[in-house]
């Protein structure tokens, strides 16, 4: 059985797929053992979870370096020196969930697994009502009242159909129960009738035949029994908090910032959520919208060096895949990262890139002290 988030699992090294492997590992700390393994499971289903966005995380809590997971629910960190570490998991739909202190050290290659618990979503109820028949019956009309019950717990059933029928099977009338599970119908004329009660979830029924004469006022109780309803698929959409109130405001301020500072120049751009949902109603991946709102825009060049990207305000380097084939080694799999998961993405080009995300402590995590020509920074949403 996998131990939970946080413990290293014996015989895992064998059961996992070629996982991924970051930029940031370089071979000397490979060889060393300083990478961390592991993958992302739903805690109910343990099924993988995919394109989560992970963060490696010092022992003081500060975010070092970020990634997503592959198709297969995994990631990869490689730490940069020794030391005990945290690894912390977001994924919309989940609680976010962080691992306790991982030691890792040379020769030693903590292989960790993250349950995620999913986050219901509240949706608004559903009132339905009728307006009850208040005017005075006319000389050839009776009344028939009384309650639609659930027949194993003598409970009203709010919302029930009430038809009033002739014998052929003909509809006179219809109407639905209130809160109180009471319904109320007026015959043309007398005569014979049957009611037929139906309601979601509950097997129709219809009551014998009722003979009416004039002036009759008839109350009963109907009854209908569980039924089990398989219901169609629901998509269910929900929105992400307002920026404001989000626990990383101040890098959502930075952000704003940056959009203030570069938004009229032509080297700077920002796909806001706006933007993001038009490209994923048309079904785009996350690769084809950046390839067609930046398209033209150059990877090498006088002075810079290829593309970095970020994630959430961290370095996400290109990943590298272990064991398979030359097309798709050196890629990072964006399209694991749907749309619908992004708020917003900024694209810099060479000379302007932010001085923020030149910072000294991320330096060592690249392969090169010249600055990239194009800067890509996601943000997905909480």
């Amino acid at each position: 059985m996998i131990e939970r988030s946080g413990r290293q699992l014996s015989g895992w090294a064998a059961l996992l797929l070629p996982v991924l492997w970051l930029v940031g590992a370089t071979p000397q700390l490979a060889a060393q053992g300083l990478v961390m393994r592991g993958v992302v499971v739903d805690e109910q289903t343990r099924l993988p979870v995919v394109a989560a966005a992970l963060q490696l995380l010092a022992a003081d809590g500060r975010a070092l370096i970020a990634t997503i997971t592959d198709k297969q629910g995994r990631f990869q960190f490689s730490a940069p020196s020794p030391g005990a570490y945290k690894v912390r998991a977001e994924r919309m739909g989940y609680f976010p969930k962080e691992s306790g202190l991982l030691s890792i050290a040379a020769g030693a290659a903590p292989i960790i697994e993250l349950p995620l618990s999913p986050r219901p979503v509240k949706l608004d109820s559903l009132m339905v009502s009728a307006k009850p028949e208040t005017r005075p019956l006319r000389i050839t009309e009776q009344l028939i009242h009384g309650r639609l019950l659930d027949d194993d717990t003598r409970e009203p059933i709010t919302g029930g159909t009430i038809e009033l029928r002739e014998p052929k099977g003909k509809t006179i009338a219809t109407t639905i129960t209130d809160q109180y599970g009471l319904f109320r119908l007026v015959t043309p004329k007398p005569g014979s009738y049957r009611l037929r009660g139906e309601r979601i979830g509950y097997h129709p029924a219809e009551q014998s035949v009722l003979r009416t004469k004039l002036g009759d006022t008839i109350r009963l109780d109907f009854h209908l029994s569980v039924k089990a309803v398989l219901l169609a698929p629901m998509l269910v959409v929900g929105s992400a908090k307002e920026w404001a109130s989000r626990h990383d405001r101040p890098a959502m301020q930075k952000l704003y910032d940056r959009m203030e500072r570069f938004g009229n120049r032509r080297h700077a751009q920002f796909i806001i959520r706006d933007t993001i949902d038009a490209y994923d109603k048309r079904r785009y991946t996350v690769t084809q919208m950046l390839q067609d709102k930046i398209v033209g825009t150059p990877t090498s060049g006088p002075g810079c060096n290829g593309g970095a990207m970020y994630l959430n305000g961290l370095p996400l380097p290109i990943i590298e895949i272990e064991d398979t084939t030359k097309e798709t080694a050196g890629r990072l799999d964006l399209d694991s990262f749907v749309l619908a998961q992004l708020e917003v993405v900024e694209v810099y080009l060479h000379p302007t890139l932010p001085a923020e995300f030149m910072a000294p402590q991320f330096r060592p995590l690249a392969r090169s002290t010249v600055p990239p020509c194009r800067l890509t920074v996601l943000w997905s949403r909480r």
